[in-house]
């Protein structure tokens, strides 16, 4: 078992007794047991179990509120993003990212456009209420 030093902000861990940092409640050892810890690890169960569908069953199976969505959504609410940076910014299989812009589109949460951008035509994918930002 680690042993931790006692600072003044210390307290013990509820779990064991050793000293925790910042007067937290559990030490590293119990972070599993704070409220929060299982609801972030309920969101990392979601977003994989979707990831999973969507690699099965491609686009149709896209939940446009789900988790996969969300991060999606998350991704370009500080505007477009050519479609490489893009998919290069999840942490997803490109056939998922696919399939998640496909319904997105469709829904009218994003869209996708062709822009010119140093000479070159680039695929941009914008939040459907940012679409004349990105043109």
């Amino acid at each position: 078992m680690r042993r931790h030093r006692r600072s003044p902000a210390s307290r013990p861990c509820e779990a064991c007794g050793e000293a925790t940092s910042n007067g937290k409640p559990y030490c590293i050892d119990h972070i599993d047991r704070l409220p929060e810890f299982g609801a972030v690890q309920g969101r990392i169960a979601a977003r994989e179990a979707e990831i999973s569908t969507i690699q099965r069953c491609g686009a149709r199976a896209v939940d446009v509120s789900g988790e996969c969505a969300r991060e999606v959504l998350s991704i370009l609410k500080d505007g477009a993003m050519t479609l490489k940076c893009f998919r290069h910014s999840l942490d997803m299989p490109q056939r998922v990212v696919d399939a998640l812009l496909r319904a997105l589109e469709k829904a009218g949460r994003l869209r996708k456009l062709e822009v010119e951008i140093r000479g070159r035509t680039e695929e941009v994918v914008a939040l459907g209420d940012r679409l004349a930002e990105a043109s």
